[in-house]
């Protein structure tokens, strides 16, 4: 390899690690605002409201059915 070579591939590799931090942070930063207006939106927040409010249901009513069984009731309501 010759010197202009290994100088060249030197400078290159020192702007690079000049601007790649920069280009690196303007990017997180890009994504982070894009998944904010992607969460703040109003499809979103309904879609998530629905999610919970399922979920919420199925542990109040699998855990209603978890005291039954805990207590001697089967699934039918006939104690057993």
């Amino acid at each position: 390899m010759r010197a202009g070579e290994v100088l060249r591939r030197a400078v290159v590799a020192a702007g690079l690690l000049v601007v790649l931090p920069s280009l690196l942070k303007a990017g997180v930063v890009g994504v982070n605002v894009a998944t904010a207006q992607l969460i703040e939106s109003r499809e979103v927040k309904q879609g998530l409201d629905s999610a919970f409010g399922e979920a919420f249901a199925y542990g109040v009513v699998t855990q209603g059915l978890s005291l039954g069984l805990a207590i001697g009731v089967d699934p039918l309501g006939v104690v057993v």
